[in-house]
């Protein structure tokens, strides 16, 4: 009895070209038919081999994919020969994840997982070495995946686009997935180009909170403002313009809330505060 498992990455890779799942099947099929296989099962799934991979757990791996999970059930079920794949990434591009589903499936009694486009030897040693070499380089084509889709971010942050994770208070997103874009969110923004102005002014830290306390206005969590909330927000060049916490970053990303000239005058402006001696120091 062989079991078939197929994976892409997209919905668009589900019905065209050469990893398509319907060629994946067409692969399989015509590897069991020239060996005399009887393939019983064919499950699939369309899901990133990115996706849970940098975690390094297979257990996330298996929730995300019905498809390996639905195999590995009917595997427990019934004696099974063989697990057959177009090729090995289509378990996983990482080694680590690779081997350790191909480990549950001879856990649960498949005697050996095999690639219908990869060949292997038959030596038992030389075979071991070359499905190691067939995951190592599946490993490294799933690092510069991750390499481009990371330098895909980048880029869009720096033309306004939302890149994901958390915004600082002031922004928000508009829009969804590839049209998702970091706006500014006016009634926080006000607030947040008060804070640069007292700040300029020579307000302290705590005096800006109780400023803020005082308004009733709350904080992005809906809390009170404590010094180290503001002191967070002044020292934030995201307000400015600024993609990120590095140098080197473009201005042409997100709209600013304040001006580079405002932000420079703030931190000169901490700095000499911190500089100076508390109260009753001699």
């Amino acid at each position: 009895m062989v079991l078939g498992y197929g994976r892409v990455s997209t919905a668009g890779q589900a019905g065209e070209d050469k990893t398509s799942l319907a060629e994946q099947r067409r692969a399989v099929g015509q590897h069991c038919q020239e060996r005399g296989w009887q393939l019983v099962g064919w499950f699939e799934d369309v899901v990133s081999g990115a996706e849970g991979e940098e975690e390094n757990d297979g257990h996330s791996i298996l929730r995300q994919r019905p498809g390996l999970s639905a195999l590995m059930q009917q595997a427990r079920e019934g004696d099974c020969d063989a697990v057959l794949v177009y090729k090995l990434d289509r378990l996983a591009r990482s080694m680590f994840l690779a081997l350790w589903i191909e480990k549950e499936l001879l856990r649960l009694g498949v005697h050996e997982v095999v690639s219908a486009a990869e060949p292997v030897p038959e030596d038992a040693g030389a075979a071991e070495l070359m499905r190691n070499i067939i995951r190592s380089f599946a490993a490294f084509e799933r690092r510069q995946i991750a390499g481009r889709l990371m330098n895909g971010k980048r880029a869009k942050v720096r033309e306004g686009g939302y890149g994901g994770g958390w915004l600082p208070y002031g922004y928000r997103v508009e829009g969804s997935r590839a049209k998702a874009k970091v706006v500014v969110a006016d009634s926080e923004a006000a607030v947040v180009r008060s804070i640069f102005a007292e700040c300029s002014k020579g307000s302290s830290l705590a005096q800006i909170a109780a400023l803020l306390n005082a308004a009733d206005i709350e904080t992005q969590r809906g809390g009170q403002w404590r010094p180290s909330t503001i002191g967070n927000i002044l020292r934030n060049p995201f307000y400015a313009g600024a993609a990120e916490r590095t140098e080197g970053n473009t201005r042409n990303g997100h709209e600013p809330i304040i001006s580079r000239q405002l932000f420079g005058r703030c931190q000169a402006a901490m700095k000499k505060r911190a500089k100076r001696p508390a109260k009753g120091a001699q």
